[in-house]
């Protein structure tokens, strides 16, 4: 994933652009995956998840900490409406279980490796396989509802524009 952190005068249409090409990547990953595991070609699917999770544990805690710290808050700001302040808890909460869930994966991936084609590994795949799952689904709600939702509230669009400019200003 290529990380983006918004800086000052980021249109925000041009950084949550930015952000959903992060989510196409895990989009593309899923599907690439579930074609994988329905061929059960069980080595390539170890290789190319071993690739995955080692990109996704250096690039997944960042992409989550840029959202929190600026989307998040943006999304917060003015907010009249108690849905979004449940779909922004909601998601920052999805954030910590699947950061959980894969440093879990990563700690197994090496066994299913040497395991391959039995039970055990197959299982651990179709849970890798849910996670995916899940990511992809979260990806989908912040793309679908937070983005769109900062981008029609203008007290939410003010304040991603300050809280970009005050990271240029730096700490």
């Amino acid at each position: 994933m290529n990380r983006h952190r918004p800086e000052a005068g980021d249109n925000i249409n041009n950084v949550i652009l930015k952000n959903s090409n992060e989510h196409k990547i895990i989009l593309d990953y899923v599907a690439k995956y579930d074609q994988l595991l329905q061929a059960q070609d069980f080595g390539l699917l170890q290789r190319q998840m071993t690739a995955t999770v080692e990109a996704m544990l250096r690039d997944l805690a960042d992409h989550f900490a840029a959202e929190e710290k600026y989307f998040f808050p943006a999304a917060l700001a003015g907010c009249a409406n108690p849905a979004d302040i449940v779909l922004v808890l909601q998601l920052q909460k999805e954030h910590g279980v699947l950061e959980t869930e894969l440093a879990w994966i990563s700690e197994k991936l090496g066994r299913a490796g040497s395991q391959r084609n039995t039970e055990p590994a197959r299982d651990f795949y179709r849970q890798v396989a849910g996670f995916l799952n899940r990511l992809k689904d979260h990806a989908r709600l912040e793309i679908v509802s937070l983005f769109p939702l900062i981008d029609a509230t203008p007290a939410m669009r003010k304040k991603f524009e300050e809280l970009t400019a005050a990271n240029a200003r730096g700490p």
